[in-house]
């Protein structure tokens, strides 16, 4: 079965995009090995991380961005989306957040 293909709307420096209507958290496709999400540099306290995750963890959907890739995963520059997937097995403590890829729902453009 083919998957739909949407636009996403985001901005640089942007943790959100909007696909098909609805707001969506972004995650890098850096951190993605398989099937799984380590992001292993991001701060438990801070508010932009808080909103990303508690996105995250309501939605169980994200969409994985490209990126240019500074200092070893501390700077990222958007370059493009990839798709939308939905997750599950979230986790976010010790200033990791991991989570199982589950399903790709839709390939972004």
């Amino acid at each position: 079965m083919k998957l739909p293909t949407y636009k996403a709307v985001g901005v640089r420096g942007a943790w959100f995009a909007k696909v098909n209507g609805e707001r969506l958290p972004c995650v890098h496709q850096y951190w993605i090995k398989g099937t799984k999400y380590r992001a292993i540099r991001t701060v438990q306290n801070g508010a932009n991380d808080k909103a990303l995750v508690s996105a995250i963890k309501g939605l169980k959907k994200v969409v994985v961005t490209k990126d240019d890739v500074f200092d070893e995963g501390c700077e990222f520059w958007r370059t493009g989306y990839v798709a939308v997937f939905s997750i599950d097995n979230i986790d976010w403590r010790g200033g990791e957040l991991t989570f199982d890829l589950i399903e790709r729902l839709a390939d972004l453009k």
